[in-house]
């Protein structure tokens, strides 16, 4: 097969018995590595960490997923590893925190290469000093693949996912968003994330020209952002398919349309009788205030794209002070914050799933 989702669980036990510390306390992760096995960088497209606060990996089926429903970390080709500011974690064992893991490894194989064995996984930094918030990562678009099978259609088109603001008013504070990725495959053009706010567009994470082979899961390259309850997303993928073959679902060579957010303090969505969701929207979820409208959009021409910079046959009259280009990094903007592997002070432990 060209491409394979494998799943691979790490119980508390699990976890234990590879010396993690056997510990009833609150612990927090304060730092993910991705480690791509040394040749095989080309079958790896990207993985996914999912996350229970269910201590076994022994459910089958639905009950399985509906455990494991929150993502803990996500990485793709381009990403290095990271680390939260000081104040920050992911929660780990205790009462309310992660007690075990489930990740998803997209192999990607387009020439049927017999023999590859991979060992590749994530490192994740712990530490026993409690922080003082909890991160999350919020997903929206079509995160779950819902139109899995239908075609991207003919030429360039426009498909826009928007989730509701009853999605973000099952939160009842204000969350900061720390980075935001935005991911798409091989045909992908352009892509957006706007923030809406009381009918108006107050912030847009953009990738004005997406490249699959370079960009993987690209990090905006912004500032922090504040969402509020009532907020709604509206996310927005350009995609050209010259002959209209293409379809959404798994692979890389077909599509797909997403973001996450890592943010804090934590959320959780409580459905009742016991059963809580990680925050996320997307097409036909089954959860109402969470289920994302969808609408396509056939364009005329590259015109229509509305890239926000970088536009063709057109001269830019700089206002203000001249910059000196030596001052200028070689992309488009300015590197984003920190937010990538360093020493972590008061760390006492790593550990590999």
């Amino acid at each position: 097969e060209d491409t394979i989702y494998q799943r691979f669980c790490f119980s508390r036990n699990d976890m234990i018995g590879q010396g993690l510390l056997n510990t009833t306390d609150m612990l927090n992760i304060v730092g993910w590595e991705p480690v791509v096995q040394s040749g095989n960088e080309a079958f790896v497209h990207h993985y996914v960490l999912m996350a229970s606060t269910q201590p076994n990996c022994n459910n089958t089926g639905a009950d399985e997923d509906f455990d494991f429903s929150e993502m803990a970390y996500v990485w793709a080709p381009g990403e290095s590893g990271l680390a939260f500011p000081d104040f920050l974690g992911v929660p780990l064992f205790g009462d309310s925190g992660f007690q075990a893991f489930e990740m998803e490894i997209h192999y990607n194989n387009p020439t049927l290469q017999q023999g590859v064995i991979d060992s590749s996984g994530v490192r994740m930094y712990w530490t026993t000093q409690p922080r003082e918030q909890q991160v999350g990562i919020m997903s929206v678009g079509d995160p779950q693949v819902g139109l899995f099978g239908q075609t991207v259609g003919t030429g360039i088109t426009k498909h826009e996912f928007e989730c509701p603001s009853s999605c973000s008013s099952l939160v009842n504070q204000e969350v900061t968003v720390l980075r935001e990725y935005l991911h798409m495959h091989e045909v992908g053009l352009r892509i957006t994330n706007e923030q809406v706010r009381n009918g108006e567009v107050i912030r847009s994470g953009n990738v004005e020209y997406w490249e699959f082979d370079q960009n993987g899961n690209a990090a905006v390259q912004q500032d922090e952002f504040t969402v509020k309850p009532g907020d709604s997303f509206r996310t927005t993928c350009y995609y050209k398919d010259t002959d209209g073959s293409r379809t959404f679902g798994l692979a890389s060579s077909q599509e797909m349309c997403m973001a996450f957010l890592y943010y804090y303090p934590r959320q959780v969505i409580e459905l009742g009788v016991g059963m809580n969701l990680g925050w996320f929207c997307g097409v036909d979820i089954g959860f109402p205030q969470c289920d994302a409208s969808y609408q396509q959009t056939t364009l005329e021409s590259k015109d229509e794209l509305n890239r926000e910079y970088a536009v063709e046959n057109t001269e830019c009259v700089a206002e203000g002070d001249r910059i000196d280009p030596s001052d200028v990094n070689s992309g488009a903007f300015a590197s984003p914050p920190p937010f990538q592997l360093m020493a972590i002070v008061g760390a006492v432990g790593t550990f590999f799933l």
